[in-house]
């Protein structure tokens, strides 16, 4: 499977699109016919989203990749496995000929939640390890053959221009990670600063490709966190479906040079999502 980052490369100043999608609640295949027609570079599988239990979105990428012929990532939150279950699971990727994933903490689980959290990794540590799986050891040090070729890619949250938040992100580039993901944000302003920040600190620039998260809302969508309630905020109603402001919010990102997306489609009730929005805007922004 192609690497994000080799169609990154690939890609070059045209603009490129991860979609975000979310795996189904049980085993009706009817999302599949959804994949198929998603205009993405990639399909990102999320992970049991809002906390809500679906299916393993490694599952769900593999079923994705073979039915609709797509570039595919699945995802994985340190918040739910144990080391053991997570490496049992990579080594199960590698199998499938999954390469591409993204690793991330997960909402930080409440008196509410019927579930605890396991935090036996946390996100900088497993990138370690996948790095160390590449390079042909497991979790014991034992030889793995061949070795995994995994493109792993960590969250950042590039609105923030905190000490901490900087000093994270740096953590993540230098446990090895290859691509990074930016909570969604209207302005390209927001990373410019941030960006700008960590060049002061740290001397040199975020040298591997960040997918900025753009998040599309409209007059029926839901708001899921604190990030995505303050972006809901700026939506006008006059734009019943969401798009104008969508493409709105990635034309200024273009035109600050920034061309690597990580496109949210409105989340209705009950988990449901727009593909179909996602596809006009995807659709208008590469054949403009």
């Amino acid at each position: 499977m192609l690497k994000v980052t080799e169609l990154h490369k690939e890609k070059g100043t045209n603009p490129i699109f991860i979609v975000d999608f979310s795996p189904p609640k049980s085993a009706n295949i009817n999302f599949l016919d959804e994949s198929k027609k998603l205009n993405a570079d990639y399909i990102s599988v999320s992970y049991n989203p809002a906390k809500s239990i679906k299916v393993f979105s490694m599952i769900v990428a593999q079923e994705v990749k073979q039915i609709s012929n797509k570039n595919v990532i699945f995802s994985l939150a340190t918040r739910d496995m144990n080391k053991l279950s997570t490496q049992s699971i990579l080594k199960g990727a590698q199998l499938l000929g999954l390469d591409n994933l993204i690793v991330f903490k997960g909402d930080k689980v409440t008196k509410k939640d019927i579930f605890k959290e396991v935090d036996d990794y946390t996100p900088t540590s497993l990138i370690k390890d996948i790095i160390k799986m590449n390079e042909g050891k497991d979790l014991n040090n034992h030889k793995i053959q061949p070795p995994s070729n995994f493109c792993v890619g960590a969250a950042i949250n590039t609105s923030s221009n905190s000490n901490k938040e900087i000093k994270l992100t740096k953590n993540k580039l230098d446990s090895g990670a290859h691509f990074l993901i930016s909570q969604p944000s209207s302005d390209p302003d927001n990373f410019l600063r941030f960006h700008s920040k960590y060049i002061k600190e740290f001397k040199k620039k975020i040298n591997i490709p960040i997918f900025h998260g753009i998040l599309m809302i409209n007059k029926d969508s839901l708001y899921y966190d604190n990030i995505s309630k303050s972006l809901s905020e700026k939506y006008n109603p006059k734009d019943s479906d969401g798009t104008i402001h969508t493409l709105k919010i990635i034309e200024s990102f273009l035109e600050k040079g920034i061309n690597s997306f990580y496109l949210i489609p409105p989340i209705y009730k009950n988990g449901l999502r727009d593909y179909k929005l996602a596809n006009f805007v995807i659709d208008k922004i590469k054949n403009n």
